[in-house]
């Protein structure tokens, strides 16, 4: 009796050894994959982006010019820019540098995983009518979908609530930022109404015998 026990609990401390070395790991993974390396966008100091072809939008296109960051912020754009001594430089030969392009009617931050987990899609209200909904409060600085599309060149979003006649208001953020406070550039845009289609025939939601049809949001 006593040498099996001794079997049966060694084999036990093996299993809980085993278990807790998992865990150990899985929360190590989980670690090194949770929010908190969202957002993360780089480092404070002085940059030079150096020869490139700079698209100004507001004025001509400079074909090999500079671009200077300091804090955070553009200080200085021109073919003829003086270079601060400790600016770290960019060579951006071959390169196009253009200003961030904006999104003025997306989701972010309001879904995850569409179509999937219930828990990670914010993106309307219960009801028709919800002119109180905000849809700043509701962002997740954290979505791997904010890093992803400011990659690719999109810098600013209005994220919108759907659904319903009155959706509810709207946000403009900055994809840049791990608070929602962070982000914010005007936390309350603007008021998504739905309005009905209205058709050739029928009025206004009635069968469509062949007409256009328009819908408007705001």
């Amino acid at each position: 009796m006593n040498s099996k026990f001794k079997i049966q609990n060694s084999n036990f401390f093996r299993a809980v050894f085993i278990l807790t070395s998992v865990f150990c790991l899985l929360s190590s993974v989980f670690a090194q994959n949770d929010g908190s390396e969202q957002n993360q966008t780089g480092r404070a100091g002085t940059f030079a982006i150096t020869s490139a072809r700079i698209v100004t939008v507001s004025g001509a296109v400079i074909d090999n010019g500079t671009v200077v960051i300091q804090n955070g912020r553009i200080v200085a754009v021109g073919a003829n820019v003086s270079v601060p001594a400790d600016a770290e430089l960019i060579n951006g030969a071959g390169l196009t540098v253009f200003p961030g392009m904006i999104d003025a009617g997306t989701n972010m931050g309001l879904q995850e995983i569409g179509g999937g987990a219930a828990g990670t899609v914010d993106i309307s209200e219960t009801g028709t009518i919800n002119p109180n909904a905000k849809a700043f409060k509701g962002i997740n600085p954290h979505t791997s979908h904010i890093n992803v599309t400011r990659v690719n060149g999109v810098t600013t979003v209005q994220s919108m609530p759907t659904g319903g006649v009155i959706s509810g208001q709207s946000a403009v953020i900055n994809l840049n930022g791990s608070t929602q406070a962070e982000m914010a550039i005007t936390p309350e845009f603007g008021l998504v109404i739905n309005f009905p289609r209205v058709t050739t025939f029928g009025g206004f939601g009635g069968g469509d015998s062949g007409g256009g049809g328009a819908s408007s949001d705001w």
